[in-house]
């Protein structure tokens, strides 16, 4: 019987490299795009959803990935300070998640404003195999100042 390979979703320095069991890098599967805007007047502008398409368009484009229509989540006038429960969008980007794919973010705080969603909402994606990946750089090793991650670590340290 073969056994699984799992995979290490710690992010590296530019965001694009998996680690599995065996310790060799590999670029993640695939890009699934999250985005969210609060208001209706956001979302009927259209600016703010634009706005992060194209910075998530931009990151997977320099990093060589195309991002498939079917792969795209929006979650429009929708608070980033509701419960997940309440994210219908990013509940289906997650579940779509297979082991080695990065979710995709303009910035994190399209995630969750709070800290602890956000880690709650991360542990999901690790939990599918996936990564948790900014196109702004922040939350990752590309920002190692970043006070989100210094919480989200601090946090984590309250399971072990």
């Amino acid at each position: 019987m073969m056994t699984p390979t799992t995979t290490d979703c710690t992010t590296s320095s530019d965001d694009t490299t998996a680690t599995d069991d065996k310790g060799s890098e590999r670029k993640p599967s695939r890009v699934v795009t999250y985005s969210r805007v609060s208001t209706e007047g956001q979302t009927d502008s259209g600016l703010g959803l634009e706005a992060q398409s194209e910075a998530c368009r931009r990151w997977a484009s320099s990093h060589g990935y195309t991002i498939a229509a079917d792969d795209v989540f929006v979650d429009a006038g929708i608070s980033g300070a509701k419960g997940l429960e309440n994210r219908p969008a990013l509940l289906n980007a997650i579940a779509a998640l297979n082991a080695g794919d990065v979710l995709l973010v303009a910035k994190r705080d399209r995630v969750a404003r709070d800290v602890v969603l956000s880690a709650m909402i991360e542990a999901a994606v690790v939990r599918r195999g996936g990564r948790l990946v900014s196109a702004a750089g922040e939350g990752t090793d590309a920002d190692p100042n970043d006070p989100s991650r210094s919480e989200e670590h601090t946090l984590g340290s309250f399971g072990s």
